[in-house]
């Protein structure tokens, strides 16, 4: 009785089972076998494609990674959320506003002095020094002595960094960088110490820096700003017209934003303005990406939707060669679909199978193309400009979160093939197949009919037996097997094909075929 109002226990056990919300986990789990297996079954087409993938995945994101490093995050190693870039633009009452840039000298010592939102402060020129008469001009940085803080904490290999002293006394000190270090003293430790002729001058070295990401991408020198007027690169009077302009970069002090250094910023340059007539001074707080500089995002974002077309174009590409391969497979697949189709499998079904396949070859490409991000960049862009560079490379939230886009849109792409192989082949192969049966089944009534009538045509000339209403044998046959071709011929009537047996019914009965 309990069964018979409840239903049967098999049926009960599945609604149960949605109730707990384990179909969804069986079946996801039934998905990953079968994706596995199918490609098992495809072992050399499946190292096409996850190579195809990689190759496409991971070139875009290495050139994505190099353009993300160059122009939406600051050349820092650590800590990029506190870097902050104070950028001025001077204007007269008869002159236009100036670029955004450097601040003069003066300008860079009151803001070091009076900012409370920044817990360090710098300022650095890049410059061009020459170590011996007719040598190529070395690049390197006249630096205030807390650079190394902001860009830091950075150990030295040997010796040790510049100290606030070092400019204040203008000592004549430098801290090599690393490559020059290899090349010049050949990695030695006796490098430091040594003295070296910089525009004519002797500076001693006090320190050699580790490969570390810098202010300038190429800097392999760094000297204290006050050894400027030494060096013949100007004066150091911070009252002088020609005091050297200075970079200003820092980080934010705890609870610190980048709104409150601007304001305090303005508040300075206001003063500032003060001291000289007809001076106007713009403020600049940002992130020091190359994007947020003031006057670069039109052209930044310019270059950047080019290249991003040519790395969709490229992932295209990649895709499209995919598609042609698994194309091919899916095609061999038919079959199958058409019999999964016929146990009662759904059209969402067969594409969640289908979509977890193609799933698995986009995943394993991009977890392949993710790792290539960590090492290629660099080596990518060192071989563009043709010179070492001392940034971080790292990736961050952007070039994953275009990995993840990318290999999605890889495996949506990579999926619609099959899923449309097994949409317009399922019923293609059921109707060849339904059409086979029914011709085989249609030669096999003839060949009957035929050998039944060679019997007759072989007797003395009269039916062997005759229904009870004194018909001929023969015509309940031929009737029968015209309505058995009939509805052969017609598969939309017939539920079923079944076999057929022979009978023979004795003593005057009908001897023939039996449908069962």
């Amino acid at each position: 009785a309990a069964r018979a109002e409840f239903g049967g226990v098999e049926a009960q056990k599945e609604t149960a089972r949605d109730a707990r919300g384990l179909r969804l986990w069986g079946e996801l789990r039934a998905n990953v076998e079968f994706a596995a297996r199918g490609l098992g079954h495809h072992p050399i087409q499946s190292l096409i494609v996850v190579t195809t993938l990689t190759l496409g995945i991971g070139i875009s994101a290495v050139v994505f990674s190099v353009m993300n490093a160059l122009a939406f995050r600051a050349r820092v190693d650590r800590d990029a959320a506190t870097f902050t870039r104070i950028l001025v633009s001077y204007r007269t009452d008869t002159t236009g506003p100036s670029f955004p840039g450097a601040a003069p000298l003066g300008d860079y010592l009151s803001y070091a002095r009076t900012i409370r939102s920044l817990s360090s402060i710098a300022g650095w020129q890049h410059v061009q020094l020459a170590l011996s008469d007719g040598a190529r001009p070395t690049p390197g940085a006249l630096v205030t002595c807390g650079f190394f803080e902001v860009y830091g904490p950075v150990r030295p290999i040997a010796g040790r960094m510049l100290q606030r002293d070092d400019c204040e006394s203008r000592a004549p000190v430098a801290v090599i960088g690393h490559d020059l270090w290899r090349t010049a003293f050949g990695g030695g430790p006796a490098a430091v110490g040594r003295v070296l002729r910089i525009n004519g001058q002797s500076i001693r070295i006090v320190g050699v820096a580790p490969p570390f990401s810098s202010a300038s991408i190429d800097d392999e020198l760094w000297l204290p700003y006050t050894l400027r007027e030494s060096l013949h690169l100007g004066p150091n009077d911070a009252a002088s017209p020609n005091a050297i302009p200075l970079f200003i970069d820092g980080r934010l002090a705890p609870g610190a934003t980048r709104g409150d250094v601007s304001a305090e910023a303005r508040v300075i340059a206001a003063q500032q303005d003060r001291l000289t007539t007809g001076r106007h001074t713009a403020v600049f707080v940002n992130d020091g990406s190359l994007i947020a500089k003031p006057g670069n995002g039109v052209a930044v974002t310019g270059i950047l939707a080019v290249v991003f077309v040519g790395l969709a174009c490229l992932a295209l590409v990649a895709c499209a060669s995919v598609v042609s391969i698994l194309l091919a497979i899916a095609h061999g697949r038919r079959t199958e679909m058409a019999l999964r189709m016929a146990l009662g499998a759904g059209a969402p079904r067969l594409a969640a199978m289908l979509g977890t396949e193609s799933l698995m070859l986009a995943i394993v490409a991009g977890t392949v193309a993710s790792a290539l991000t960590f090492r290629l960049p660099r080596i990518l862009l060192e071989w563009i400009i043709q010179r070492p560079v001392n940034f971080s490379f790292t990736p961050d939230w952007r070039v994953f979160a275009f990995l993840l886009v990318t290999t999605v849109g890889a495996a949506l792409m990579a999926d619609e093939p099959a899923c449309a192989a097994a949409r317009d082949g399922q019923m293609a192969e059921l109707s060849r197949r339904r059409r086979a049966y029914a011709d085989d089944g249609e030669r096999r009534a003839r060949r009957r009919v035929r050998n039944g009538r060679a019997g007759r045509r072989r007797s003395d000339g009269r039916d062997d037996c005759e229904d009870r209403r004194g018909a001929p044998a023969s015509d309940a046959i031929d009737r029968g097997l015209a309505e058995l071709l009939r509805r052969v011929r017609d598969p939309r009537g017939a539920r079923a094909i079944v076999h057929v047996g022979r009978c023979g019914l004795r003593g005057g009965s009908v001897s023939g075929d039996r449908l069962t």
